[in-house]
């Protein structure tokens, strides 16, 4: 990495500010400052000030707004939304430290990496289900990851790749946030800074992926984030590696969530893992859509009529959730697109989008998914054999 006085040049903020404005989301922070609503010249002073407190190992965050977001499974997670400023270091950071931990990750982990989504890991598990004959599926979460993440043992982390004292300083300055050595547990998730995804993921990387990958206990397993799933020949081998799991991270501080009962899809039983249920019909997976989903688009529909143009912002939730189920169209099209109609007139925007302009717009999707797939699948053919 380049010396921290020049990656955190007042020229280099002001450039990754540009990114922040363009793909960090508008809400402000607690001093309700946008990076949009400032001059260039207002930033360049203000940024000033950051490289000058980040050179001198005094640069610390200010305090974040609390924002409650909706989770699919029910109940809110906390989002933190910090403060504009404190944004672009994070994600100076974020810039200078994944291309070196991307070198490191394991293949297994999808979650929050550049080039990375749910399809490639539902895709990457289709495969290796026919190249290992394994059918049976230990679906897992951990219970708070982001918020019983220990910081000191993320550090910790970092300080196997990363040597130079500044960068580690500022790490630590980052995930300790405004409340300095006081907070001992828990990184924030912040809307706009992608440090907090990274520092988990390093986290999940040594204290889960790294040993349970060197045991080769099961024949695959995948990492979303904080998901979790396990692949095994027998009912009997999934039980022992979710054990195994739940033993790893109980020595970092972390349970999982429960039950991860491990189920035969041979036996006709169904997973939902990665928003999507999953059954074996005829040889071949099937993706569905959970209830739970359609809890999501109410809310997303319901939180609509906030923003300054509802209609608009209704048609963008119907598309981005229709278009995130593109594994499902074959499965769930027919009854879904008369379910998803009523949801829109019942939130009061009908008229927003159309039964064509959805099936259209989900097939796309589905296209998308079966280059995924298939892709996967292609890799894993020779082996097969």
């Amino acid at each position: 990495m380049p010396p921290i006085d020049e990656a955190f040049s007042d020229g280099n903020l002001l450039w990754t500010a540009d990114d922040v404005a363009r793909d960090g989301g508008p809400a402000p922070g607690p001093d309700r400052l946008t990076l949009r609503a400032v001059s260039r010249r207002e930033l360049a002073g203000l940024f000033r000030a950051v490289s000058n407190s980040v050179r001198a190992g005094t640069f610390r965050p200010q305090p974040s707004r609390p924002a409650p977001l909706p989770k699919r499974s029910g109940g809110t997670r906390l989002l933190k939304i910090p403060c504009a400023l404190d944004r672009v270091v994070a994600r100076r950071l974020y810039e200078l430290l994944t291309p070196i931990f991307e070198r490191l990750f394991l293949d297994n982990s999808f979650g929050f990496r550049p080039g990375r989504n749910t399809w490639q890991a539902l895709a990457a598990l289709e495969a290796a289900m026919r190249l290992y004959g394994a059918w049976v599926i230990t679906p897992e979460d951990i219970t708070g990851a982001f918020d019983h993440a220990n910081i000191e043992r993320i550090l910790s982390h970092f300080a196997r790749v990363i040597n130079d004292r500044q960068y580690l300083a500022l790490i630590a300055a980052v995930l300790h946030g405004s409340e300095g050595l006081n907070r001992k547990e828990g990184i924030e998730i912040g809307q706009g800074d992608p440090l907090s995804p990274l520092a988990l993921n390093v986290h999940l990387h040594y204290a889960h992926d790294v040993p349970i990958d060197a045991e080769g206990t099961p024949p695959f397993w995948l990492r979303y984030a904080d998901d979790l799933a396990y692949l095994t020949r027998e009912v009997s081998e999934g039980r022992k590696v979710r054990e195994r799991s739940a033993d790893l991270l109980r020595q970092v501080g972390l349970t999982l969530k429960g039950p991860g009962t491990p189920t035969d899809l041979r036996d006709g039983g169904s997973v939902t893992l990665l928003g999507l249920t999953l059954s074996l019909r005829n040889d071949t997976i099937r993706y569905e859509i959970p209830d739970e989903a359609y809890t999501e688009l109410e809310i997303s529909l319901e939180q609509a009529h906030q923003s300054d143009d509802p209609p608009e912002t209704a048609r963008r939730a119907v598309y981005g959730w229709v278009g995130a189920n593109g594994p499902a169209f074959e499965s769930s099209a027919d009854s879904t697109v008369p379910r998803i109609l009523k949801l829109i007139t019942r939130f009061g925007f009908r008229g927003c989008t159309c039964s064509k302009d959805i099936r259209t717009l989900w097939e796309s999707a589905h296209q998308q998914w079966l280059t995924a797939r298939g892709d996967a699948l292609r890799k894993v053919t020779p082996l097969c054999r």
